[in-house]
């Protein structure tokens, strides 16, 4: 299947595409001021204890209006992957990660970091 036949086939299904980010479905979210300083909380909280570099993806079997979303770390002891449900913000225990779900593009701490400030209107400086 080629990329345009993957975009309309998830156009049709309601899908999101394999390479959303949070940036790009912001305008399909729910309550996006909420979600988004929520997901940044928690990629924080993640980067800070492991005081490595943290990603977000968020998963792309949903419409987008409060996709779940997966938190990466690649630290000195491996990879380190949390998975929390878009809605309650609580962490996933019991559900396979397969890469499939997620997207293929991540943000950033500095990304989301921005994002956050410009939907609160702040500048960076």
């Amino acid at each position: 299947m080629t990329s345009l036949q993957k975009v309309k086939r998830s156009m049709v299904n309601g899908e999101l595409a394999s390479d959303e980010t949070i940036a790009t479905v912001l305008t399909k979210l729910a309550k996006p001021d909420e979600y988004v300083a929520a997901v940044f909380a928690k990629l924080r909280r993640v980067q800070r204890e492991q005081k490595h570099n943290a990603v977000v993806r968020i998963g792309i079997t949903g419409t987008g209006l409060i996709p779940n979303y997966l938190i990466e770390v690649d630290g000195e002891h491996g990879v380190r992957i949390e998975a929390f449900d878009g809605q309650t913000h609580r962490q996933f225990t019991d559900v396979a990660i397969g890469s499939e779900n997620w997207s293929q593009r991540y943000m950033t701490y500095a990304e989301m970091e921005g994002l956050l400030g410009q939907m609160r209107g702040l500048k960076r400086g």
